[in-house]
């Protein structure tokens, strides 16, 4: 008899002891707790765009469902201007942005190298417009009077570079006149006052469109490209930036950044939905998208270093201060570790 108590205290105890623990598990691990989930709670990542073509490749991320599977926690803002982005990279309210190329070197002198360029984006942008078919590459521009805008930035210094190297002499072989807005120039080239242009999308699209005369003639984006000492690397216009404290204590959230806009410049072939994009962000013109797509790239590694390199170097010995003053070294340029 005494022993069948004793076992029955036993089982009692062992039934207390499964409830305490069965409870204990209840209260310190629930359904959705961070302990169970096996999944890391997304980082926040402020990501800044111009409107332009700079911005096309991120429309993709930037739609809300994309950006609500993407696994950062994306805050998109959108300037108009350069000098938005520069402040915004100052003053640490952007962690990310998309900027032109030569920007981008002008902040990393700025920052006192507080900034890395992530990835190549845009590839040139800029078209001589014109009726006459006679016109064919830069070398056939002589004895022409080409209107122009981007006086001080980069168009000119391209521009610059191209001619010389297609032994054409500014201001003997060829006159270019500067205007100060793309949509001047655009009326220029429709009331046909100017007869040759040069302008960078999506504003050469819109002139194209309005007017079927003039056509796209030359790119010169693979004017660049065709001369021998640019070792075939694209005219980069456009690239991505990161701020390298950003960089320092999220390592693995611009890794995975990249993976989600590489992904998003992908789905630019998706016409319909990238065209729906266009108009819901307002960052380029729902006609002037498609003949971009093309331009839209994305580069890292070595051959976003190369292509970059390259193009400063360009802007650089056309103009120091295109690129801030010298050329950015080595720790300018990201590669994953």
């Amino acid at each position: 008899m005494k022993n069948k108590i004793l076992k029955t205290v036993s089982l009692i105890l062992a039934s207390l002891m499964l409830l305490v623990c069965f409870s204990s598990c209840r209260n310190e691990i629930k359904p959705g707790d961070v302990s169970t989930n096996s999944e890391k709670p997304k980082v926040k990542m402020n990501v800044s765009v111009m409107k332009g073509p700079t911005a096309i490749g991120m429309m993709g991320l930037m739609r809300q469902d994309k950006n609500e599977a993407a696994k950062n926690d994306y805050d998109f803002q959108i300037f108009t201007a350069p000098d938005q982005a520069v402040a915004a990279v100052v003053n640490k309210s952007v962690d990310i942005a998309a900027v032109p190329t030569n920007l981008a070197a002008t902040l990393y002198k700025k920052t006192n190298g507080g900034v890395s360029v992530i990835a190549a984006t845009t590839t040139g942008v800029l078209h001589i417009l014109t009726k006459d078919q006679n016109v064919k590459t830069i070398a056939d521009l002589k004895g022409k009077k080409l209107y122009a805008t981007g006086q001080g930035a980069t168009n000119e210094y391209v521009l610059n570079f191209l001619l010389e190297k297609n032994g054409l002499v500014l201001g003997k072989d060829i006159e270019v006149i500067y205007k100060a807005e793309h949509s001047e120039l655009a009326s220029l080239m429709l009331t046909g006052e100017a007869e040759y242009a040069l302008l960078p999308d999506p504003f050469a699209t819109t002139v194209t469109n309005k007017n079927k005369d003039i056509k796209k003639v030359i790119d010169l984006a693979n004017a660049w490209e065709s001369v021998p000492e640019n070792n075939n690397n694209n005219l980069i216009m456009g690239c991505l930036i990161v701020r390298n404290e950003y960089l320092e204590q999220n390592p693995e959230a611009v890794k995975t950044f990249l993976l989600e806009y590489s992904a998003s410049v992908q789905a630019l072939q998706l016409l319909d939905e990238t065209l729906d994009n266009a108009e819901e962000f307002e960052i380029i013109s729902r006609d002037a998208v498609i003949p971009v797509i093309p331009s839209c790239v994305y580069y890292t590694g070595d051959k976003m270093k190369n292509a970059i390199s390259s193009y400063l170097d360009i802007l650089f010995k056309s103009n120091p201060a295109s690129v801030g003053g010298s050329l950015p070294d080595d720790a300018f340029y990201y590669s994953a570790k």
